[in-house]
Parts: C-alpha cells; structure tokens; sequence
C-alpha cells in the first residue's frame, strides 16, 4: 500500500495527514479522525486510540528530522499492522478494527 503523509505547520499549531488519518493539534488540543470514513473530522478518536495517536506523534517527529536534515522521508505506520503487533493475538472485539473507528463509539 503506498503511504504518503503531509506535515503542516502554523505557529503552535499542526497537523499530520495520511490516506487513512489526520493527527491535527490546534490550540492545544490533540485530535485524531479517521480518514476518509470521518471526512468532516467530527468523531475525534484520541481518547479510543490514544496509543495509536502516541505512534504517529512519534512518527511526525521522525518525518520532520528527515525534512530537516534532507533525508529520504520514512513511511507511514499502517494502522493494521500496529494493532496486529500491540494485541499479539486477534482479538474479537471489533471495536477497534479500522472498518469501526468513525462510528460513534
């Protein structure tokens, strides 16, 4: 799957974008929407998937080294593939598979 994101910045504020999610902080606050399912970004996901949103902090901070020093920009982390490694075993609750995530929870 190919993984693009874009980093934007406005003084303190943020946002990371990906095909799959958008990590914005704006006045503070931290949200985190599934995209394109949340294409209005009104069911904000950081309290569900703190840890997730933890990951692509993390990430956004390895993207703008990379930006910073002109080296070649890392992939994105797959959603799928960190639920896979942090559960170990496949789990039946469903709650948190990335087909459920824009719904209300």
């Amino acid at each position: 799957q190919n993984q693009q994101a874009i980093d934007s910045r406005l003084g303190s504020n943020w946002g990371l974008r990906t095909g799959d999610w958008a990590l914005v902080e704006f006045q503070g606050e931290t949200s985190l929407y599934k995209k394109p399912d949340d294409y209005w970004e009104v069911n904000n996901l950081v309290v569900r998937l703190g840890e997730w949103m933890q990951e692509l902090a993390k990430y956004r901070v390895s993207l703008i080294e990379c930006l910073d020093r002109g080296d070649p920009l890392p992939t994105p982390p797959l959603y799928e593939q960190w639920l896979t490694h942090q559960e170990g075993v496949p789990s039946t609750d469903t709650t948190n598979q990335p087909e459920n995530l824009a719904q209300n929870p």
